[in-house]
């Protein structure tokens, strides 16, 4: 479903009642939450790795244009290792944001926000969907992989 379209309220403005979602952005109290879960469900929480979106443009961020980079369609993002606790608190100089990207170096999960998204999606082992689908501070919903994101993928909301 796409958020401006159940809210009733054209492309790119706010409701009157309130603030739209945080796009391209996993706000930091449901990354802790999904780092506490995700955390049981690989044996190193201590080696993940970080990704942020090359394109934010801050100055803070091109000191790192040397750095390692995954390169995705559409997308470049810079990569750092760390634990997995770093999610919700990448800083680099003044800027401030979570990571776009964030996997164990086991591979057991990946967590995905992409930047002109408001939702986040994680992979990963039936058992860990089903934790974060059941736990009741996060509004977590099964999705197939054939499942479409874009603005045209709502048949319910037209």
């Amino acid at each position: 479903m796409q958020f401006h379209r159940i809210a009733k309220i054209p492309l790119h403005e706010y409701p009157s009642w309130g603030m739209l979602p945080s796009e391209g952005s996993l706000p930091a109290i449901e990354a802790r939450r999904l780092v506490s879960i995700l955390g049981g469900f690989t044996s190193r929480p201590d080696r993940c790795y970080l990704g942020i979106w090359e394109g934010f443009g801050v100055p803070e961020l091109q000191a790192w244009r040397h750095r390692p980079r995954l390169f995705l369609p559409h997308r470049a993002y810079f990569l750092f290792p760390g634990p997995i606790d770093g999610v919700a608190a990448l800083s680099f100089g003044t800027f401030q944001h979570p990571a776009n990207l964030w996997w164990p170096q086991t591979r057991t999960w990946c967590v995905a926000t992409d930047i002109d998204l408001y939702e986040t999606y994680i992979a990963g082992s039936e058992a860990c969907i089903q934790r974060v689908v059941e736990d009741s501070d996060l509004e977590a919903f099964r999705v197939k992989l054939e499942d479409r994101v874009d603005i045209d993928g709502d048949l319910i909301n037209r």
